[in-house]
């Protein structure tokens, strides 16, 4: 180490002079800094940081490369796109070095107006050459009027009318700007560049450039002007015109790309604005040129390297811009699946990276998003489909535009009301909407929903508090209940509401942005003056987006969306403190677990814990009686069904009877024919018949009982049936059906041949019993044992006297 500067430093020190003919000055950067400039063009080389750092151009390619050797890093001084940090600790060789070097002299050898060093600018905050001024940070000054040249700058072009405005070249009217200062007038032309301490010993013969010193190759060209003076290694010809020729050593230049004619009409389109609002003025530049190649198709073979933050058309140069209309076209003909990030790793050219390419791409989709969203695409529809294969294709990689996008498309579907596409990924909110609605809903809503929306909401987890783990039921069907009781006392004591105190009312929030950090144009309600710069209205209607029943966007006449809506970070906390009391009295009144700690007195919280308490009892209590059994016996079912029992048993005897008539009538002698018209004379005389015409009958024959017809049925139904005349047992005996069922109930004796042969249903004969005895003892006294009839023990002492009367 030798007054800052080591071996390696002083090895490339006397490499820059005596190989690339260097010219040294001091740089800003560290106190022993230098600078190497290019002897033709005067652009920077290399710069020296502090004598342990070396800054080289580089092509872009190698710039973009994922991976760089040890010892080179991105630049974090410089143009991190075009430069490169190398160490000069000994971890990179000095042939490694060399050969940096001899590309950064290439590069900053060729004329500004190349391609390949039109993507590089010298470093950032060192010195410009003298005689010329500071490189701005705008290319180009757009101001209201044109300003007229000053005297002696006649070999400067004139301010240039564009299609839309007066545009003036930054070179030429730099006093224009307010706080410009030209360099020259900064730093005398007669003072000398001094060199570090370090450099006489190191180069005694270097060459060291002083301000005054004319003869050098560039001491009279203005760096950065489009308008310079001839170079000395490029003649001109007879009309003035340079004449191009490579530099010893290097590569014949490509020839720079031609711009169909639509796309240098789009060139020359310029906005009439000033500085007072370049955001703006850059979006209505870019709405006025893209709306004019909307329809533009390309096909253009390019697979360079683009990487913007906020590209618009004048950030590419000729290349890049055929090469992003041709990805466009090959968007929107859907055949752009090669572009795509998986496609990229197999499919792209060796010589240019893979993630490189894929930037590339992302890039120009920006640019693609911005034309959508500012309008140049008038169906919303397509515009946003668009989006959401943008969305899925290429934004998936690079997490930053990822997230921004899918901002501006919901931005896209308020700002176009495409309500019909919201959903629970593009508006989380809208869940939390939604179980606020509930909450504060509670006499509408099911047990099990209010439980999850108060899990959902509340800052207290009730999922997984160990209560509600082992006794999830008894939590579900008590919250509803609890809130319930609490809005009811809160109605009746404070004159307030639960969802009050939780969630206070629906704020507005002011001038909200749809599509923050994005190139973006509202010409919906604004029609574009190109020629003033500005925007006229033209929608005078407030406009309302809807987005769910509590959250909604209206713009206004002022120019800015307004979004209503919850303050819900007051809401969990307060409804939190109410679900943890819950938690905590629920296991106190269950006697499970430990005692949680009571709220702090004086608060909400603590002042309903009495409250609670009395809900938690009333609800056990309506739990206990519901869960007891509950028999209910409908009467009139059971009227119908007896009903239908009747009807049944009368016609199986009506049919039995009918088949001991018939086999009667053909075992006996028929009567004659004037014995009916001799009865029905007496009959209708009203006197008895004569002891004649009585005994005039056979007593053999036994007449038979005219059979029932409907008509009768329905008038016995409605009459009360007398009891069943008493029949005549198997044993010569003569009982009713019911002394019969209960005589062979009380003496255990069988009965079911006797029923089946009288036709008697075992059921109804029960039922009958039991209803005469509700009369006389008030109770049924016979109760079926599976299917068997069986006398109650307690009230057989009340049958046999019953038998006996």
């Amino acid at each position: 180490m030798k007054d800052g500067f080591n071996d390696m430093a002083d090895a490339v020190t006397r490499y820059a002079v005596q190989n690339l003919s260097a010219v040294l000055e001091p740089g800003r950067r560290g106190r022993n800094g230098l600078t190497f400039r290019h002897p033709a063009t005067g652009r920077i080389i290399a710069i020296l940081i502090d004598g342990r750092d070396l800054l080289v151009r580089c092509a872009p390619q190698q710039a973009a490369h994922p991976s760089f050797p040890l010892g080179v890093a991105a630049s974090m001084h410089t143009d991190h796109d075009a430069w490169v940090s190398v160490k000069l600790d000994g971890s990179v060789d000095f042939a490694a070095i060399v050969e940096y070097m001899n590309v950064s002299s290439e590069r900053a050898g060729m004329p500004v107006h190349d391609s390949a060093a039109a993507g590089t600018s010298d470093a950032r905050g060192t010195v410009a050459a003298p005689g010329g001024t500071q490189s701005s940070a705008e290319s180009r000054v757009y101001t209201d009027v044109a300003i007229p040249a000053r005297t002696g700058a006649s070999h400067r072009p004139p301010a240039v009318r564009g299609v839309y405005g007066h545009v003036e070249d930054d070179t030429v009217h730099h006093a224009a700007r307010r706080g410009f200062r030209p360099d020259r007038d900064a730093q005398p032309a007669a003072d000398p560049v001094m060199l570090p301490d370090a450099l006489p010993g190191i180069l005694p013969d270097a060459q060291r450039y002083q301000a005054s010193a004319s003869a050098q190759s560039f001491a009279d060209t203005r760096h950065g002007y489009d308008d310079m003076s001839p170079l000395i290694d490029m003649p001109v010809d007879a009309a003035g015109q340079r004449i191009a020729r490579a530099l010893p050593g290097t590569r014949p230049r490509a020839a720079r790309p031609q711009l169909p004619t639509r796309l240098r009409h789009m060139r020359s389109i310029r906005a009439h604005y000033t500085f007072r609002n370049v955001a703006f003025g850059r979006a209505l530049d870019f709405y006025l040129q893209g709306t004019s190649v909307a329809d533009y198709r390309d096909t253009s073979a390019w697979h360079g390297i683009f990487r913007w933050q906020h590209p618009t058309y004048r950030d590419m140069d000729n290349a890049q811009l055929r090469g992003y209309f041709a990805w466009r076209t090959r968007f929107l003909e859907h055949t752009d699946s090669q572009d795509h990030a998986p496609a990229v790793q197999s499919e792209t050219a060796a010589e240019t990276p893979d993630d490189a390419w894929y930037d590339t791409c992302v890039a120009f989709a920006k640019i693609r998003v911005y034309e959508i969203i500012c309008g140049i695409i008038p169906d919303p529809e397509q515009g946003y489909q668009e989006l959401t294969r943008i969305a899925k294709d290429y934004a998936w990689q690079d997490t930053r535009f990822a997230a921004s996008l899918a901002q501006w498309i919901r931005g896209y579907i308020i700002d176009h009301d495409l309500t019909a596409h919201i959903t629970d990924d593009l508006f989380p909110e809208t869940i939390r909407d939604r179980m606020i609605t509930i909450l504060t809903n509670p006499a509408e809503t099911a047990d099990e929903e209010y439980l999850d929306a108060a899990i959902h909401v509340s800052a207290y987890h009730v999922d997984t508090s160990a209560f509600t783990r082992r006794h999830r039921d008894i939590v579900q069907y008590s919250l509803r209940r609890i809130c319930q009781a609490i809005d009811r006392y809160l109605r009746e004591q404070r004159h307030t509401r639960l969802a009050d105190v939780c969630f206070g009312q629906p704020t507005t929030i002011d001038a909200v942005r749809l599509f923050p950090d994005a190139v973006y144009l509202d010409t919906q309600r604004y029609r574009p003056q190109a020629d003033y710069g500005m925007m006229k209205r033209v929608v005078n209607e407030p406009q309302t987006v809807v987005i769910d029943p509590i959250r909604s966007y209206r713009w206004t006449t002022d120019g800015h969306w307004h979004l209503t809506a919850y303050a819900t970070d007051l809401a969990g906390r307060v409804f939190g403190d109410i679900m943890r009391v819950c938690d905590r009295q629920l296991r106190r009144h269950h006697h499970f677990g430990h005692d949680m700690k009571a709220p702090p007195s004086g608060g909400l919280a603590h002042a309903l814990i009495p409250v609670i308490d009395q809900a938690i009892d009333e609800i056990e209590r309506a739990r206990l009686i519901a869960s007891r059994p509950h028999i209910t016996i409908d009467m009139h079912e059971l009227a119908r069904i007896r009903h239908d029992a009747d009807i049944t048993r009368d016609a199986l005897i009506v049919d039995e009877q009918d088949a001991q008539a018939e086999s009667t009538t053909e075992s006996t002698i028929e009567p004659s024919a004037e014995q009916p018209a001799v009865a029905r004379q007496t009959e209708q005389a009203g006197a008895p018949p004569s002891e004649t015409e009585t005994t005039s009958v056979p007593q053999s024959t036994p007449i038979p009982a005219p059979a029932e017809t409907p008509a009768s049925m329905s008038a016995s139904a409605s009459v009360p049936t007398p009891p069943p005349a008493p029949t005549t047992t198997h044993d010569g005996t003569t009982t009713d059906p019911e002394h019969f069922l209960v005589r062979s109930l009380l003496n255990h004796e069988p009965y079911e041949d006797e029923l089946r042969r009288r036709h008697e249903s075992v059921s109804m004969l029960v039922d009958r019993i039991n209803e005469r005895m509700m009369d006389d003892i008030g109770d049924t006294v016979i109760e079926f044992d599976g299917d068997r009839p069986v006398i109650i023990e307690d009230y057989e002492d009340d049958l046999r006297q019953w038998l006996t009367h």
